[in-house]
């Protein structure tokens, strides 16, 4: 019962989306820390990390994917899309949530936007991701997914069992006065100390880079919102939904 009563009672930013993407988030993820498999049969915790069992894809449907940098315009992008197409969409931020009120061994908490780290926090949270998708395409037509937790990597993996489209977006320009003036969706961020915040606007930019790199290494379209905000997201969204490439 308390468990139940933390799991409502969390980021209030998400209440919006709540009621849908939470069932989505419970059914593919609050199932490993509680012992449910997603998959039709055999045990979730022990085998899915090192031993993962193919998960069978719908191919009709389409999972958008939305990554790259904190505080670039992903969760805004997003809303734009799934508002356009009539779908859903979650942040992987929410399942980050749930994850953390389970306790689930290696969860990342710090921030660290070190290349080796992202990476790191990346591949420890690609099984959940997968199962997310899995249960995504087992309940809907099409979905967003957004957030900081896959890189280029993920996609191309996730491309070989599931029918996806991904644009990362990134900003080059971040200053503290941009951080505090566009909080976005995660207000959270206003309420960090100076420093942390100050760190968060000079990372940014190298986040950016490094997902720029990643995305062209992999063949994915990288879209650098740091100037023409708004003209950004517009390309980023014809991108996704047009399959053209950046100019």
């Amino acid at each position: 019962m308390e468990r139940s009563r933390r799991l409502f009672q969390f980021r209030s930013e998400w209440r919006p989306f709540f009621s849908y993407s939470l069932h989505l988030a419970l059914v593919c993820f609050a199932s490993r820390p509680f012992g449910i498999s997603c998959c039709e049969d055999g045990d979730a915790a022990g085998q899915a990390r090192n031993e993962p069992r193919k998960l069978k894809a719908k191919m009709n449907v389409m999972i958008y994917l939305i990554g790259g940098a904190p505080r670039v315009g992903k969760t805004i992008l997003c809303q734009q899309i799934a508002r356009r197409l009539g779908i859903g969409w979650i942040s992987t931020d929410i399942v980050h949530d749930l994850l953390r009120l389970t306790n689930v061994e290696g969860i990342k908490h710090e921030w660290n936007a070190a290349p080796s780290a992202v990476v790191q926090s990346a591949e420890w949270f690609f099984p959940y991701l997968q199962r997310l998708v899995w249960g995504i395409s087992k309940m809907a037509e099409a979905y967003v997914i957004e957030g900081v937790a896959f890189l280029p990597e993920h996609v191309a993996r996730l491309a070989m069992d599931f029918q996806v489209r991904a644009v990362f977006v990134g900003s080059s320009q971040m200053t503290l006065e941009k951080l505090d003036k566009y909080p976005g969706m995660s207000r959270g961020y206003g309420e960090l100390p100076e420093a942390h915040r100050r760190q968060i606007a000079g990372d940014v930019p190298l986040w950016s880079q490094f997902i720029r790199d990643e995305s062209q290494r992999f063949g994915y379209p990288y879209v650098d919102t740091g100037e023409h905000f708004t003209q950004r997201l517009q390309e980023s969204e014809r991108i996704l939904l047009g399959g053209e490439r950046p100019a």
